[in-house]
């Protein structure tokens, strides 16, 4: 690796956007194929760093990952790096300062995910990119899937589904406590693969007897509609976690990024195309995944499913 570009790598508060993207791309010209590891390695390297900085300067973390999406722009897990709003003083700070009577919204919100309490209002439909339109059901005493809530299609009720793939922490839950799969382990935070449409919905029907909502496997209109944002477009095609090509090397895909990194679309549904291909309940899979170019991922891309490393699914939950 270049010396300019191990120092900002091993410094990514002090990244030079213009100095990197020049630094590669003389790599680039000069050897394509050591290129494109030179430029998974500083992505890996960037991506370690900032997620340790993040745990003790959040604000200077903030700062130097508004600088590397200059140089890489279309690196979904480092758009979706979530760095703490309060720094560890701040935080102690609050609690030192907290007493029973000012816990209590804390308890209302508890309350207010508990079992039979819908948070899903129709009023939150196409508002599902901010915070405050999103919902989610108590599953045995924690937080259930996020979800977001869409306008109905052609007009019709008002339905939610889930804001991300679902995650391996997420069905391993549903295997632990039924015994109908093994849990997977690993990455949490990785998108659920290698499952069945049939186990698909059994979890899906765990998830309706546990919550007191019914939650189901999108029908292939109803995915279509909600990835697509009812035309408006499944997001920022840059945040798609698809093959891409550059200069004859493969510079993003081919494998699997947290379910919650990569761009939302306009009601919020993230990684709706790319990542994981996700079941329909016809058992086909819509969007795409990891290991397709970047060229055929999208909304209307439409496949034979199958239990294998590339097909994952989010769940619709519906509302009233």
């Amino acid at each position: 690796m270049p010396h300019s570009q191990q120092t900002a790598a091993s410094e990514p508060a002090s990244a030079a956007a213009d100095k990197i993207k020049a630094s590669l791309e003389s790599v680039r010209v000069a050897d394509a194929t050591r290129y494109a590891k030179v430029y998974n390695d500083v992505q890996n390297t960037v991506i370690s760093r900032l997620t340790s900085l993040a745990k003790t300067d959040p604000a200077a973390t903030k700062k130097a990952k508004d600088e590397w999406l200059k140089v890489f722009p279309q690196n979904t897990q480092l758009s979706g790096l979530v760095i703490p709003e309060a720094t560890a003083a701040t935080t102690t700070a609050a609690a030192a300062s907290t007493t029973p009577s000012q816990s209590l919204p804390s308890e209302a919100r508890k309350a207010r995910r508990a079992p039979g309490v819908d948070t899903c209002s129709s009023s939150f439909a196409g508002f599902g990119k901010s915070s405050r339109a999103q919902c989610s059901d108590d599953v045995s005493g924690a937080a259930g899937p996020k979800l977001v809530v869409v306008p109905g299609v052609g007009g019709g009720a008002p339905f939610a589904i889930t804001k991300y793939e679902i995650t391996v922490a997420q069905f391993d839950a549903f295997c632990s406590a039924t015994g109908k799969c093994k849990p997977k382990g690993g990455n949490e935070a990785m998108p659920r693969t290698n499952i069945s449409l049939n186990v698909a919905k059994a979890y899906a029907a765990w998830l309706t007897e546990t919550t007191g909502f019914t939650y189901r496997v999108p029908s292939d209109a109803e995915w279509v509609h909600a990835a697509g944002a009812g035309g408006a477009g499944a997001g920022d095609a840059g945040g798609f976690n698809c093959i891409v090509m550059s200069g004859g090397s493969q510079i993003k895909g081919g494998f699997a990024v947290p379910a919650n990194s990569g761009s939302a679309n306009p009601w919020g549904l993230v990684n709706a195309v790319g990542n994981a291909a996700e079941f329909v309940d016809s058992g086909q899979v819509r969007g795409g995944h990891f290991n397709v170019p970047t060229s055929r991922c999208g909304v209307d891309l439409r496949e034979g499913g199958g239990d294998d490393d590339t097909v994952g699914l989010r769940l619709v939950r519906e509302v009233g």
